[in-house]
């Protein structure tokens, strides 16, 4: 199964599984799973609650590992990689958004934005015109000072998107990103991530429960109860 394969590919799964033990029995949420996420792709991906839509997502970015198969990020090899290079890995390719923020609550929505270059050795000057711009992109300029506490709910999320670009990944995760927001709100969150798509080229993987969000994404994969997934358009 590919998604809109080109030469731009920045994620290849091959025959991934993943099985749980367990005192009785093996639980296999999925099993063989091969998937291909591209450039500027937005992929939804569905599935009941349990059905390992956080699991599949936590092994594509690196924050779990598959029982059986090879992950690959834009063309490297995942497999056999220590802790520490996947996370040197995850940190220079992959941005994460997830239900709630996660943002910290002692500082500034530029504080919070800042952080992640800070830790790439960028200059705090350079980190901080950087994160400015993307508030600015995310129409916070004015909310810069803010601490998250002064926020609303969709105004969070997009300063935890900002955070989550601020490095230039390649790709973005998103679980449940709108799980906490009106429909309206939630509208906003997804155009932001399409507009990110479109202009930056992030390819995108979406779990969401949201059908309002669905019908305006063409490619979609979904977790089965067999554990497997496949794919609709």
């Amino acid at each position: 199964m590919a998604l809109n394969m080109t030469n731009n590919t920045v994620l290849t799964t091959k025959n991934i599984s993943k099985i749980y033990p367990n005192a009785l029995d093996s639980i296999c949420i999925f099993k063989d799973v091969n998937f291909t996420l591209n450039a500027g792709d937005i992929v939804a991906l569905m599935g009941p609650s349990g059905s390992g839509k956080t699991s599949f997502l936590n092994i594509l970015g690196l924050l779990d590992t598959p029982t059986d198969g090879e992950l690959f990020i834009n063309g490297i090899s995942t497999k056999y990689m220590s802790d520490t290079d996947k996370t040197k890995l995850r940190a220079n390719n992959i941005g994460f958004v997830f239900q709630f923020h996660h943002l910290l609550p002692d500082f500034t929505a530029i504080e919070n934005v800042m952080l992640p270059l800070l830790k790439q050795n960028i200059s705090s000057k350079e980190a901080k015109q950087r994160a400015n711009s993307l508030l600015s992109s995310m129409l916070l300029g004015n909310r810069c000072n803010h601490y998250p506490s002064m926020l609303s709910g969709g105004e969070q999320q997009r300063v935890a998107i900002a955070r989550a670009i601020a490095c230039n990944p390649s790709i973005l995760i998103a679980d449940e990103p709108t799980g906490n927001l009106d429909k309206n709100t939630a509208m906003e969150i997804f155009n932001i991530m399409t507009n990110l798509a479109n202009e930056q080229k992030i390819a995108i993987i979406l779990a969401t429960h949201d059908n309002n969000l669905y019908s305006n994404i063409s490619n979609k994969i979904k977790i089965e109860n067999q554990g497997i997934v496949k794919e609709y358009s």
